[in-house]
């Protein structure tokens, strides 16, 4: 018997990339996110998300291509001028 139900999945979490404000990993099982929290009264505050998982490096190139796509969209000669390879 084949059994259909509908599962509503929901966020701890959420913010946008451009609210990212440093990461850090230990190369292991440990991926450290500081955002900027415009929700905040406070201007300078920040929020970390600790984040333990099996694929690192995974989450790591990931943001990292994020990262180099952003940088690529406000600078277009920055690979011209600093090639990946």
């Amino acid at each position: 018997m084949i059994r259909n139900e509908t599962v509503k999945m929901s966020y701890v979490w959420q913010y946008r990339f451009r609210d990212l404000h440093s990461s850090s990993d230990d190369g292991k099982v440990h991926v450290q996110l500081v955002f900027r929290d415009e929700r905040s009264l406070d201007p300078a505050k920040l929020e970390t998300k600790d984040i333990e998982c099996d694929e690192v490096l995974a989450v790591t190139y990931n943001l990292h291509s994020f990262l180099v796509t952003k940088i690529v969209a406000a600078d277009p000669d920055f690979l011209k001028q600093n090639p990946l390879l």
